[in-house]
């Protein structure tokens, strides 16, 4: 079966320690893309960003199974610089429809502002408010300086909820019933293997520490809380006018 991830260290522990190369093609292609890929292939999982489920309603979602954080660490940090043009963002990295989105909400209710963001690859204008998101927080960045989007998210809920990031999707039901059943084991495996200090080289030293210390802050076994928090995050962009209408999760 073909398993499409995006490219960044959180997924990587999901297959280091979840799939037999055997049994899975693993496919790393750019958030933006991933649900895109997976509707060409309709056998296929894929760990998709949660905001993608706005506009394909069809899909089956893992009840189980995802990537979620709660408090420091998280896969995008804001970078706030003093003196910055607060209608200004830069977003850095793999961009998806979640963290741009998000980003809007979040300019919206702390600093009542319509955002002008500017989506790049690189940090072109560093004097300018950045977002970056993926392994570039904790390979050129000083991650301790950053904000990260799953705290910012908690602030805006009334309830703290974790920050569902990605889910497991598929075009089919019973492709869902596997990850369901590894959810918990991945997690632990993960926890255990970070704890060893088993982690990629091509982090900073700074970064690798702030990982290891945050990482109980990472859930990839999902229980009620991440899946009311899904449901509520996937309300916002409909309480302030983005999209017409509310969703409803087909979880599995």
């Amino acid at each position: 079966m073909n398993i499409f991830l995006p490219n960044n260290i959180f997924s990587k522990f999901i297959v280091k320690n979840l799939f037999s190369k055997k049994q899975n093609k693993i496919n790393f292609f750019p958030s933006s893309v991933l649900t895109y890929e997976l509707s060409k292939d309709k056998s296929a999982v894929a760990l998709i960003p949660s905001f993608d489920l706005l506009k394909n309603e069809d899909l089956f979602v893992s009840s189980k199974f995802g990537l979620s954080f709660e408090g420091n660490l998280s896969n995008s940090y804001f970078y706030f610089k003093g003196n910055s043009d607060m209608k200004k963002l830069n977003v850095v990295g793999d961009a998806s429809s979640t963290e741009i989105l998000l980003s809007e909400i979040i300019y919206r209710e702390d600093y009542n502002t319509e955002l002008e963001i500017e989506i790049s690859q690189t940090n072109k204008d560093k004097e300018i408010n950045t977002l970056v998101i993926g392994d570039d927080n904790f390979v050129n960045y000083d991650v301790t300086l950053g904000l990260s989007l799953s705290e910012k998210l908690s602030d805006l809920m009334e309830i703290q909820y974790p920050f569902v990031n990605y889910v497991i999707a598929s075009f089919k039901e019973d492709n869902l019933k596997y990850f369901n059943d590894k959810a918990e084991h991945t997690q632990n495996k993960i926890y255990d293997m970070v704890e060893n200090d088993i982690i990629s080289d091509s982090l900073n030293i700074k970064a690798k520490s702030f990982i290891k210390d945050n990482i109980s802050s990472l859930i990839i076994n999902l229980e009620e809380q991440d899946r009311e928090g899904l449901t509520e995050e996937l309300k916002l962009p409909y309480y302030h006018g983005i999209i017409k209408s509310m969703i409803d999760i087909n979880f599995v």
